[in-house]
């Protein structure tokens, strides 16, 4: 985490906002770098191996770079091109981590998380979390019960979505021109943070909802600005 352990109550409180955007060339330079690492340009590895690398450069913990990093990774089930159904998600989550000895490398950290995504998504992971949830949903209190004891039993280090490339083609909303789109998503302490990614228009934003009072602005910002030098490999080829 990147947060110290002391807090063990799970509330929601109000959040702040902090988006950092990648130019167009900026941008580039990732999707670059992750081809040339894993083949095509798979960028959902690349950023989730960033986010791991500076929670352990940046966590405040003592035995922080001795400790796991895991989360939950959307995917999204709709084809391409589809955008149906409408006002509801389709998705699912697999569940990726990774072992302190494997966060030194930068980009050896890439190729782990993208083997282990390829992995889980060819052992059918994704539609087993799926039947789940689908069983779940008409039942709020026991997905509210089975929610808070996967929390309780393995916390996350971080709430995480990457959600590719949003609304390709469009320009305007009505007849007013879009200039800038962003996602996001609540944030819970702990961990505390939440980061979600996309690519709009050629450029990468990261948004991280955080509470300010378990991380704050400073540590937000460090945190945000940490992520893309790592997904642009400021710290490719460099000992950790």
């Amino acid at each position: 985490m990147i947060i110290t352990r002391s807090d063990r109550v799970w509330r929601a409180t109000p959040f702040r906002i902090l988006v950092h955007e990648m130019d167009e060339a900026t941008t580039q330079r990732a999707i670059d770098r992750v081809k040339r690492i894993c083949g095509f340009a798979n960028l959902a590895p690349a950023l989730l191996a960033g986010v791991f690398r500076s929670i352990r450069a940046l966590g405040p913990d003592r035995d922080n770079r001795g400790r796991q990093c895991k989360t939950d990774v959307p995917l999204n089930l709709r084809p391409p091109g589809k955008s149906e159904p409408i006002f509801r998600n389709f998705m699912t989550f697999i569940k990726m981590g990774a072992k302190p000895e494997e966060m030194a490398d930068s980009e050896g950290l890439v190729r782990t998380l993208n083997a282990r995504m390829r992995d889980e998504l060819r052992k059918g992971i994704d539609l087993g979390s799926l039947q789940m949830m689908s069983f779940m949903a008409p039942h709020a209190n026991l997905m509210r019960r089975h929610l808070l004891r996967t929390l309780r039993k393995g916390p996350v280090s971080l709430g995480f979505g990457f959600l590719g490339t949003v609304i390709p083609g469009l320009t305007k909303l009505g007849a007013t021109p879009i200039r800038r789109f962003y996602t996001m998503n609540a944030a819970l302490s702990p961990p505390g943070i939440t980061l979600q990614g996309h690519q709009y228009a050629g450029r990468m934003s990261l948004v991280l909802t955080h509470i300010s009072s378990t991380v704050d602005d400073d540590l937000a910002a460090a945190f945000l600005g940490r992520i893309a030098d790592e997904l642009t490999g400021a710290f490719d080829g460099k000992p950790a």
